[in-house]
């Protein structure tokens, strides 16, 4: 609960003292109650017994100084001495006396008729509601004094909304609302450095200058997300081109052993068409069929055989034996195709057990020139 501070507000007038060179020992500080106004024209309300109450537990005397001194002078070093104590409070039916014991210095002014004027320094809830008398002071001018009032009354003011600031800043923070100010030039001292920290960390994650600012900062993020998305897209895209890709390599591959597998087969009725003519034509009996297919397994290996065929003599052929001594048959007339396909077939597994690679039209030539190979 908040409690502000009011003074110089009542000019009560000293009593002329009853002898001379004395001061009054009891003297008006309130007037009568509840309902106060004071000469500027602010209002309280005064409950003379809380007043009382309020003194009696304070335990000890209050000061009353000169021109309210003690709420000025102290804030700015000066010394603010007592004109006199007030020792009792006392309500009577114009309101509430204060019975003060004036200092030796102050009871010669008053005397000297220097003083005229004592003014209550007491604090209020912001309803005006007088809680307590704080002190007292002398005063003749009541236009300074009020100046003087509300300069310190201003300076409360701003010393409370100070520590309200001090509060919610110390509040967002993290601090406890008590923290001075030390703690929390320490604390935003501490906040600047991790920012600092964390913006050195971007400036680096961003390839950017050390000393770049946060808009530069942000440009390069924004850069990044840019080519990231960029980047994401033309990966997608890849991988479409590489999934379409994969699938006409496919299916070339397919087309590829579908047509091996068409070119086969038209080989091998091309084949059986050849050996079924050269059979039908003398060059190769039936048993031999199998051997000469076997020749016939790759293109080449098909020209390569019909080459051969196309050399050899036919089965049915005439023997010209007719007026010839035995024992003069020419050189080729005794043949065997079915054997010179044996053993070419042979030199070529000869040859390959080598690293050599022979034709069969080659391998046919061979063993014609070479006639020792068909024994």
């Amino acid at each position: 609960m908040t409690e502000n501070l009011a003074t110089c507000c009542f000019m009560q007038p000293l009593p002329a003292p009853a002898e001379a060179g004395t001061a009054p020992k009891w003297v008006q500080i309130f007037p009568k109650g509840p309902h106060i106004k004071a000469r500027d024209g602010r209002e309280w309300e005064l409950d003379a017994n809380a007043v009382i109450a309020a003194f009696t537990a304070n335990q000890g005397p209050l000061a009353v100084d000169y021109e309210h001194a003690q709420d000025i002078l102290p804030e700015i070093g000066e010394k603010a001495p007592a004109s006199g104590w007030i020792e009792e409070l006392q309500t009577r039916d114009d309101g509430l006396y204060a019975r003060i014991e004036w200092t030796a210095e102050a009871a010669r002014a008053i005397a000297a008729r220097e003083y005229r004027y004592i003014s209550p320094s007491f604090s209020h809830l912001k309803n005006g509601y007088i809680t307590k008398l704080i002190g007292a002071g002398l005063v003749n001018r009541p236009a300074f004094i009020m100046h003087a009032l509300a300069r310190r009354q201003q300076q409360q003011k701003q010393k409370q909304e100070h520590e309200m600031s001090l509060q919610a800043i110390a509040a967002s923070l993290g601090l406890k609302e008590d923290a001075i100010e030390k703690d929390i030039i320490a604390a935003i001292a501490g906040q600047k450095s991790d920012r600092e920290k964390e913006r050195q960390a971007l400036c680096s994650a961003m390839a950017v200058k050390s000393d770049s600012d946060m808009p530069t900062i942000i440009k390069a993020v924004e850069a990044q997300k840019l080519a990231a998305a960029e980047a994401v897209a033309k990966s997608k895209q890849s991988e479409g081109e590489q999934t379409a890709l994969a699938a006409l390599q496919t299916q070339f591959a397919e087309g590829q052993k579908e047509l091996a597998e068409l070119r086969g087969q038209m080989r091998d009725k091309d084949v059986d068409s050849f050996l079924d003519g050269a059979i039908a034509a003398g060059k190769m009996t039936p048993a031999a069929r199998a051997e000469y297919k076997a020749l016939c397994n790759t293109q080449e290996g098909f020209d390569g055989c019909k080459k051969l065929v196309e050399k050899l003599p036919a089965l049915a052929k005439a023997s010209n034996l007719d007026g010839k001594q035995a024992g003069t048959a020419e050189a080729g007339d005794t043949a065997d195709p079915q054997k010179v396909a044996h053993c070419a077939v042979a030199y070529q597994n000869e040859q390959a057990a080598k690293g050599i690679a022979i034709s069969t039209i080659d391998a046919v030539d061979f063993i014609m020139a070479n006639p020792d190979r068909l024994k």
